[in-house]
């Protein structure tokens, strides 16, 4: 039977509906009601069927509505990678993410936030960052995590203390952030002292979207705790407050500059008002609402990992089903229309302790691809820029590529194939049929192209495994509506690209397999991992 919690938000999502339960929803297994779909005539059909006998029938000329997601990147301390290759800043170029997000903060050495005590600045750190994302070719965000340490109570920062901001009015910290936007955006700023500090970059590296700190509905993040390490650091109320007067400071020093957050650890925390909401009750709402979403730790189990449940607060589905609520929480508030982003994704939250490294195995590459599948079925009014956390990672525990050599991982291949393949602009196309796999197709309204990701997420035995291997699957697509086929091709990412296997290396990538052209093909998954079926007519 279809794995069914995708299913039903994708069908949700094609009636207009934003919830997620139990219920079954359309005429057909896996089948939108008719009313919400409609024939695409930017593409011409001679009407054929998907072929009969296939596991899921892709119907390419029926379309569900624009593909609504798109692809980030981050890095959140300024690694040092003078020792990478030069293919190394290539390949970053390569992956040309559509967003960079600059996660900048203090707590490593050397810090990224560029005012070490009142009137000593350092823009080393924080220029190599603005440096690599400006390289990627992405959009910058610059997301100031907190305050420095310096304007924080307690005398040990980062080392669980208790403690507070010390000026409760934010007026301190909106000083020191407008003295950073004016930096970037104006090519100079001056310090307390009178010093005026200029950007050798100009203005060539002015930075349009701003996001005011990181996950304050938890303390892990700041350099005090100010109510215990998984309270709040600032209820919503204080958000506000902090919103409000460095959103000010911004602004007047750059009045197009775009505001993001409130970047909470989850879409819905639980907290009363959600942050997610309260925040539009501001001056100066957000431009762009952010929030996070990791499966769970590296004790959690593969099953509940990929599969979770919608209530637990632990896996994919309880991710999107927060995402879901997101969405009316701005509804409610008059703000549906506002850019909703999950800015810091994985399959686990822990740096350095990862179990059968699941972030960057064909485990990972089925996590992402459902996730993928599940943002396009949440249809949102602007695509969902998602961005794995992050692009070098300690260890390599959340990493694209190694940290030490830049050599790429199997999740930099991961997310090459799905940025490159399933972009905005793309049109869902209407799947039925019943699989064990994750499904979603797109076409390409320019070239007519269909490419479907597949995602294996079955668990091999039982609910406990951690790091298992999957289970084998075999499926049939078949494709309908296409004047013709000229060409198919697939690509696997899997544990056998890790391996070296037939299905490519990481050095050199997933292979490309050339099928026949034909309007069915055949994916064979040795176990967890996610597939690119790409047809061309």
């Amino acid at each position: 039977m279809r794995r069914d919690w995708i299913y039903r938000l994708l069908v949700a999502a094609a009636a207009g509906c934003s919830h997620v339960d139990g219920t079954r929803m359309g005429t057909n297994d896996g089948e939108a009601p008719e009313s919400a779909t409609r024939p695409d005539a930017s593409l011409p059909c001679p009407g054929g069927s998907p072929p009969p006998g296939v596991d899921i029938s892709v119907e390419a000329c029926t379309s569900l509505g624009p593909l609504a997601v798109a692809y980030g990147t981050q890095q959140d301390q300024a690694h040092d990678t003078s020792s990478f290759p030069a293919s190394a800043d290539a390949r970053l170029a390569s992956l040309g993410p559509a967003w960079f997000r600059i996660h900048a903060g203090a707590d490593d050495t050397p810090a990224v936030l560029p005012e070490s005590r009142p009137g000593v600045w350092d823009f080393t750190q924080m220029d190599r960052l603005v440096g690599k994302a400006f390289e990627s070719g992405g959009t910058p965000m610059m997301n100031i995590r907190y305050p420095p340490p310096f304007m924080w109570s307690c005398s040990n920062p980062f080392n669980g203390e208790t403690g507070t901001v010390t000026d409760p009015t934010f007026a301190t910290f909106a000083a020191f952030v407008a003295r950073v936007v004016s930096y970037y955006n104006a090519g100079s700023m001056t310090d307390e002292n009178g010093t005026v500090v200029i950007n050798p970059s100009g203005t060539a590296h002015a930075i349009q979207y701003w996001e005011l700190w990181n996950e304050p509905d938890i303390s892990s993040e700041t350099p005090c705790t100010p109510s215990g390490m998984n309270n709040p650091a600032l209820s919503p109320a204080d958000y506000n407050t902090m919103w409000s007067a460095v959103s000010a400071a911004i602004l007047d020093k750059d009045p197009a500059a775009k505001l993001a957050g409130p970047a909470v650890s989850q879409p819905i925390t639980g907290v009363s008002p959600e942050y997610v909401g309260n925040v539009f009750r501001v001056s100066h709402p957000p431009d762009v609402v952010t929030v996070h979403g990791y499966a769970g730790d590296d004790s959690t189990s593969d099953h509940d990992m990929l599969e979770g449940s919608v209530g637990s607060g632990v896996g994919l589905a309880w991710i999107l089903a927060s995402l879901s609520q997101a969405q009316g929480v701005m509804a409610t508030a008059r703000h549906s229309a506002t850019p909703l982003w999950l800015d810091e994704t994985n399959v686990s939250y822990d740096v350095g302790t990862s179990t059968g490294g699941r972030e960057w195995t064909g485990f990972a590459a089925a996590w992402f691809g459902a996730e993928v599948i599940g943002l396009a079925a949440l249809k949102a009014p602007s695509p969902i820029v998602y961005m794995p956390f992050e692009y070098v990672s300690p260890q390599d525990d959340q990493s694209l590529v190694d940290e030490s050599t830049g050599a790429p991982l199997l999740s930099y291949w991961r997310d090459l194939v799905f940025s490159k393949h399933l972009t905005p602009g793309m049109h869902v196309a209407r799947l039925t049929g019943t699989s064990s796999v994750q499904a979603i197709a797109a076409r390409d309204p320019a070239s007519g192209r269909v490419d479907v990701l597949l995602a294996n997420t079955a668990t091999a035995s039982g609910s406990t495994t951690i790091g298992g291997p999957g289970t084998p699957i075999t499926v049939t697509v078949g494709v309908g509506g296409l004047p013709s086929v000229s060409s198919v091709h697939l690509w696997m990412l899997d544990n056998s690209v890790v391996e070296g296997g037939p299905n490519g290396s990481l050095s050199a990538g997933p292979v490309g397999h050339v099928l026949a052209a034909s309007d069915t093909a055949t994916v064979s998954f040795a176990g967890y991992g996610a597939a690119l079926l790409e047809l061309t007519p």
